[in-house]
């Protein structure tokens, strides 16, 4: 029993491995494919390839999931909304600045969503969280650091992207407040 629960740890830690490489490259692969092609066409097909999978998925498995189709919820619709906005202002960022700029400045968006979760949601934080927000903290403050230069100075390109992907960071920071009782009961009034 120890050795498939070590088995699966293995394999857990593998897969965070493969996907933390494959996110790494992604904003290379995505500024390079945006010298062809403009972001909005770039999301629909982001969107459109993984609503077929899942369609031909759910075809295949369990087709009464298809039903939300018929008659999405009013918070699914919010929530697509709010990740087009990610992927676009992720996209349109990356096009006026460098890949590693926007995957830095796209971590404020779990930053903020986690400590949404401690002061929102009142959720408590052992020592080790605190020092991970310790150390992520410090790491922005450097990387910030180093690119107020050229935040000041160039109105242009590095500040557009930066407003662009931040703005893709605070729809990821946002979506979890679509569970709350207090905006579950905005949207029942309309």
């Amino acid at each position: 029993m120890n050795s498939i629960a070590s088995s699966s740890n293995y394999k857990g830690v593998l897969y965070a491995m493969v996907t933390a490489f494959l996110w790494g490259f992604l904003p290379i692969f995505l500024k390079v494919a945006l010298k062809d092609i403009d972001p909005i066409s770039i999301v629909w097909f982001r969107f459109s390839f993984a609503f077929l999978v899942l369609f031909i998925y759910y075809l295949i498995s369990d087709r009464k999931q298809l039903n939300i189709i018929k008659r999405p919820p009013l918070l699914l619709i919010i929530a697509a909304i709010g990740l087009g906005i990610n992927y676009i202002g992720f996209l349109k960022g990356l096009n006026y600045t460098s890949p590693s700029n926007a995957q830095i400045i796209i971590q404020s968006g779990p930053i903020m969503l986690a400590l949404a979760g401690v002061f929102f949601f009142k959720e408590k934080l052992n020592l080790k969280q605190m020092a991970g927000f310790g150390i992520a903290g410090i790491g922005l403050f450097l990387f910030y650091r180093t690119q107020l230069q050229t935040f000041i100075h160039d109105t242009n390109t590095f500040n557009l992207g930066f407003f662009w992907v931040e703005l893709g960071a605070v729809t990821w920071y946002c979506m979890p407040f679509c569970k709350r009782n207090w905006f579950n009961n905005i949207l029942h009034r309309f």
